[in-house]
């Protein structure tokens, strides 16, 4: 595959090896780092975030469902994006997004105080709404354009050994995603 880009730093052309496998590395790093959208990441946050806003249990699924549905609808935007700017802007852009999307998440309990000080009231819909609107965002990026991107830029570069690239890439984001818990609880212990 070959595509001339005046911001790229290598030539695939002028690689030792089929420069498919550097993709099918970084394309699984960048499905593993969707984690922190995917389901899997956010229910580790669960008890942490709901007791720190005020929300029950079935509020803060409710906001979490309300995100997820939201970002569906709009999701097939992204495939024209990558069709229209290729792979490497769309996962470039979609990881950012969700990097500001995590930087808000760790602010929502500011977020929810300033807005219930401003418009005094005191109410769980306020961090319902804020909380619904981060998810929508978390879900977009990570879970749905970062992974969309990362997956199909793995398949772009194979033609006749798809399935087995396709094997390989879903083992390795298979034991990533089932240790993430893990290490993120550690994280959330160790730092709060």
């Amino acid at each position: 595959m070959s595509s001339n880009n005046r911001f790229s730093f290598v030539d695939p052309a002028k690689s030792p090896v089929f420069y498919g496998y550097v993709i099918l590395v970084i394309g699984t790093i960048g499905i593993y780092f969707s984690i922190p959208g995917q389901t899997i990441g956010v229910s580790v946050f669960t008890d942490p975030v709901k007791d720190a806003l005020g929300l029950s249990r079935n509020q803060f699924s409710n906001a979490y469902m309300i995100g997820t549905i939201c970002s569906s609808l709009v999701i097939g935007r992204a495939g024209v994006w990558f069709d229209k700017y290729g792979a490497r802007y769309v996962a470039f852009f979609a990881a950012i997004t969700l990097s500001v999307a995590l930087m808000l998440c760790s602010w929502s309990v500011q977020m929810s105080e300033f807005v219930k000080t401003m418009l005094n009231v005191d109410t769980w819909l306020i961090p319902f709404v804020i909380m619904a609107a981060l998810f929508f965002v978390l879900r977009f990026s990570g879970q749905g354009v970062l992974t969309m991107a990362s997956r199909n830029v793995i398949m772009i570069w194979f033609d006749k050994n798809r399935g087995k690239v396709n094997a390989i890439s879903s083992v390795a984001i298979s034991f990533g995603f089932s240790s993430s818990p893990l290490w993120v609880n550690a994280l959330i212990e160790g730092y709060s």
